[in-house]
């Protein structure tokens, strides 16, 4: 049994014991195995209802699996779609409130770090903004990737380098990718960004988010119609034509933040595209994770096992990412602004570029070797 209160802050003893029990999990296989139901259900989508689990969830509502139909596939695709998009944005808060965690016990008294890292972490703010603030301006100072370090890097991990199991060269452009992956995953949850992507999580996860489909089509051309009655088929599918929204999308209201008025939102939402950017954030997950419970577990009265550090790579880097993974979309004015004014507004925007801080300067000059041992 968990020890039972005995003042108002928890004892070392149960700080220990939910430090251990949080540090025993893996998050990298927890995404992953999520990545991997939506990825079976969009591939197969057939469950026998009459077998396993699925059998036993129908008994308990006394009936039979035989009597229900499963959804036709395109039911599955945009359950998909809506699932890997959401997902994607629980990734990102994780490694944001997990990062915050980081900074609070590492700026914190000494009282508070006894007090535990799992006690930092669901002790929070709880509006994602205050989060990520204080994330984003602590590691905008760190212009030497010294703290991104300290994030990422696990000890273990350098002590493999300096044995010769790596080679350097070879874990510096890792721990690179994994800096602008980590800077990827707060542009996810970043309020100023255009779209507002966490008015669309928010909408989808309620279902308030206007039934996504695949009828919606919407195409870029580089010269005017030829004819007054506008764009022939030939035209549209022609080499001149850039395919901007396709496939399935999701569409939404959100107020604008800065007139008040509502916006329309149509984007896409590509299933592939969001489920391999769940990967890369997963991976950058795994490290912070790792990086952090290493020392934790080495310092516990009991031992235990930390899960493996993520099959992190160098490529591809999320620049690279971006620039095909479709994540387009048009924004219109739907109302006049808050103050009664006309608004005609209507904006396109497609996959945006890593912004990061210029005193960062996208962690070229960062190194995973920070200890004067470890020179060349």
């Amino acid at each position: 049994m968990f020890p039972g209160a005995q003042s108002s802050q928890l004892t070392p003893e149960q700080s220990e014991i939910l430090d251990a029990q949080y540090f025993k999990s893996d998050p990298y296989l927890y995404y992953r195995s999520r990545i991997d139901s939506i990825l079976h259900w969009v591939d197969s989508g057939d469950l026998d209802r009459t077998q396993g689990m699925a059998a036993t969830v129908w008994q308990r509502l006394g009936r039979k699996g035989l009597e229900d139909k499963a959804p036709p596939a395109k039911e599955r695709d945009s359950f998909a779609a809506i699932e890997a998009f959401m997902l994607r944005h629980h990734l990102a808060e994780a490694i944001a409130r997990f990062t915050w965690a980081c900074i609070n016990q590492d700026k914190t008294s000494d009282e508070k770090k006894r007090a535990g890292f799992y006690l930092a972490l669901v002790d929070s703010p709880m509006k994602t903004g205050q989060v990520l603030t204080t994330v984003i301006e602590t590691l905008a100072q760190d212009t030497e990737g010294l703290y991104f370090n300290k994030l990422l890097m696990p000890g273990d991990l350098l002590d493999a380098v300096r044995a010769g199991e790596f080679k350097r060269d070879e874990v510096e452009a890792v721990f690179h990718n994994l800096c602008n992956w980590l800077w990827r995953s707060f542009d996810v949850i970043d309020n100023d960004r255009l779209p507002d992507l966490n008015s669309a999580y928010n909408k989808m996860k309620h279902g308030f988010a206007v039934r996504p489909d695949n009828r919606l089509r919407m195409d870029l051309l580089s010269e005017p119609p030829k004819s007054e009655r506008g764009y022939s088929v030939q035209e549209l599918n022609g080499p001149k034509a850039h395919k901007f929204l396709t496939g399935y999308t999701a569409s939404f209201l959100s107020r604008n933040k800065r007139d008040g008025a509502w916006d329309y939102t149509a984007m896409n939402i590509p299933t592939d595209a969001l489920l391999a950017e769940c990967e890369m954030l997963a991976m950058v997950y795994g490290a912070l994770f790792r990086a952090r419970a290493l020392p934790v577990a080495r310092s516990a009265s009991e031992q235990w096992r930390v899960a493996d550090y993520p099959p992190v790579s160098a490529r591809p880097t999320p620049e690279e990412f971006l620039k095909n993974s479709g994540y387009n979309g048009v924004v219109t004015a739907a109302t006049f602004k808050k103050d009664g004014s006309p608004c005609d507004r209507s904006t396109i925007f497609s996959s945006p570029a890593v912004e990061w801080p210029a005193t960062v300067q996208k962690s070229k000059k960062f190194t995973a070797f920070n200890d004067p041992d470890d020179s060349e």
